[in-house]
């Protein structure tokens, strides 16, 4: 794969992730929290149950395990192709599947905590 065919897959995932965590405005509401003190790591703990919990997030856990699955079979199906079509000794592109996993992964990790990040900041302003 080219570098613009990797950046258009990162942008499109990151842009359907980052859709399904963002809650509604208005259901974005703090609350259980007093208005005099708000703690910010208070927070940030139930901002991060909450992005969790809402109704959009099961689509970005279907999309994030339909990435995964989706990079797991693809390197599946090309280490049987090659040791089928090849004629030469048979490799395996396991560390290469996990490898690839492991940055999806950490990457969707990142953007969900600046979400809830950011998320609890806005709140905090408030």
């Amino acid at each position: 794969m080219s570098f613009s065919e990797i950046a258009i897959m990162v942008l499109v995932f990151s842009g359907l992730f980052i859709f399904f965590l963002v809650p509604f405005e208005r259901s974005a509401n703090i609350t259980n929290q007093q208005k005099s003190k708000i703690i910010f790591k208070t927070v940030l703990k139930d901002r991060i149950f909450y992005i969790l919990h809402h109704k959009k997030a099961i689509f970005a856990y279907i999309l994030l395990a339909v990435t995964l699955l989706g990079t797991w079979f693809g390197y599946a199906s090309a280490e049987d192709h090659i040791n089928a079509h090849s004629g030469r000794s048979p490799i395996s592109m396991k560390e290469n599947a996990y490898f690839t996993i492991g940055i999806i992964l950490f990457y969707s990790l990142f953007l969900f905590f600046l979400i809830v990040f950011m998320n609890a900041r806005r709140v905090c302003k408030e």
